[in-house]
């Protein structure tokens, strides 16, 4: 069964980072703790916030700057104000954060039409050394906006250093939003496999396809099992270093359980040869990858051999040409 238990629960052995948050998250002044409304609107969307990283097992870019400035202007004033959210700090939030040496990388013009509190100043100073510091050195970054913010094409553009630098974000405001950004830090991120065990090959591709059906088939679950084969392990579809290939495989799979009789992938079968599970013997359906990919006029389309047993789908292997 693939749900949201499954997705979190193989999640936590992978190593995820490459997010940042905006500062006004954090960065919580004494004039809004002090005002009711105000209080409960930020409060709540930190506590949302702090929940995903820890459910999603996400890890956070930080610099010393932000450091410095929250313990000299703002851990004591939430710390007076809501104490329980102090201590919800330590428990989810500062464990998650990785340090990044920012050091030589100033401010930056690097934010178009970036709009923040004026009280905020300081800290998105020191914000955008960490952004300019990503620009260079990042090239899929995950941000968690404040609720304060309502644009949807923030691109971060480095305008002040020489060449057309930019890094454009995956924007996470809700749960929902973490679905994209993990499917493709995950495809990125993941491959190739070559040094990895059988089963730990087995549970980072699962975790991608699962991410992909979940966000595809509306964030409802779907009871389809399936399994891949050592041959499967041993195709060049894991150690291959052409993104789209990876990606365009990805959604085959995804859709051939979403859909097992789809009509969107070209199939064929494989004539005069089967698949053997427990001895019997089962009809071999060929997928191709691409529909469309001729080279001098010659079929040379990735194809993913897949057979069925009862209620469960056997990906037995992607061959790459004909």
């Amino acid at each position: 069964m693939i749900n949201l238990e499954t997705i979190k629960h193989s999640l936590l052995s992978i190593n995820i980072s490459n997010i940042i948050f905006d500062p006004s998250i954090l960065f919580i002044k004494e004039t809004v703790l002090t005002d009711p409304e105000q209080s409960e609107l930020i409060i709540s969307n930190l506590i949302k916030f702090m929940n995903i990283i820890d459910e999603y097992n996400l890890n956070l870019y930080w610099n010393d700057d932000l450091q410095q400035e929250f313990y000299q202007n703002y851990y004591a004033t939430i710390k007076k104000y809501r104490p329980q959210i102090h201590s919800s700090f330590f428990q989810k939030l500062f464990p998650k954060l990785i340090p990044l040496n920012t050091e030589g990388y100033n401010e930056c013009n690097i934010l178009s039409n970036f709009e923040f509190c004026d009280e905020l100043s300081d800290c998105y100073s020191c914000f955008q050394r960490l952004v300019h510091f990503l620009i260079h050195h990042k090239s899929l970054i995950g941000y968690f906006i404040s609720i304060l913010q309502n644009r949807e094409d923030f691109v971060f553009c480095c305008k002040d250093c020489e060449g057309d630098l930019m890094l454009k974000p995956h924007l996470i405001k809700e749960e929902r939003d973490v679905f994209n950004f993990l499917f493709n830090f995950l495809l990125i991120n993941n491959f190739p496999l070559k040094d990895d065990e059988i089963n730990v090959k087995d549970q980072k591709i699962k975790s991608i396809i699962n991410i992909e059906i979940f966000e595809k088939n509306n964030f409802n679950e779907i009871e389809q099992e399936y399994e891949f084969t050592e041959d499967f392990w041993n195709g060049e579809f894991l150690y291959s270093e052409d993104e789209d290939f990876r990606r365009k495989s990805i959604e085959v799979i995804s859709t051939i359980l979403m859909k097992p009789d789809t009509k969107l992938f070209r199939k064929h079968k494989l004539k005069g040869i089967n698949f053997e599970i427990n001895g019997k013997m089962k009809p071999i359906k060929q997928y191709d990858i691409y529909q469309e990919y001729r080279l001098c006029g010659v079929d040379v389309t990735p194809r993913l051999l897949v057979t069925f047993d009862q209620n469960k789908i056997i990906f037995i292997k992607i061959i790459n040409s004909h």
